[in-house]
């Protein structure tokens, strides 16, 4: 099961922002290096363990052409030979025209079923 981005709305697309992250390292890091993202979105990033990676969701809707926008952002936020966001799974969202990141735990290249991740005072949240 996955949580697809592409949400219809009295007939007119728009999406969740979500990220798949590459970087697993500090959290303090990649909010810093998501900061440019975060700041032109009207929620928090919100992440989870997913058991293998770690997945961002910012829970409100985009229009569908700036969603292409944010998508880009992302790709903005990776630097030379330290990649933050999976620009592999970024080029199948504009492929496909819609992001999705996995929920389920059902087969052995998954360690486990997705969990909030910890933040403490970075965005106020307590898993």
């Amino acid at each position: 099961m996955a949580l697809h981005s592409k949400v219809l709305r009295n007939g007119k697309a728009y999406h969740i922002p979500m990220v798949d992250f590459v970087h697993t390292g500090p959290i303090p890091a990649l909010l810093t290096r998501m900061e440019p993202v975060r700041r032109v979105l009207p929620v928090d990033l919100t992440l989870y363990h997913s058991g293998r990676s770690l997945h961002g969701y910012f829970f409100c809707l985009i229009e569908e052409g700036k969603w292409y926008t944010y998508l880009g952002s992302l790709l903005l936020c990776n630097n030379p030979g330290a990649e933050l966001t999976d620009s592999r799974w970024i080029g199948h969202s504009l492929e496909h025209g819609f992001s999705a990141l996995r929920w389920s735990c059902n087969s052995d290249l998954y360690d486990s079923l997705p969990e909030v991740v910890d933040l403490g005072p970075y965005l106020g949240l307590q898993a």
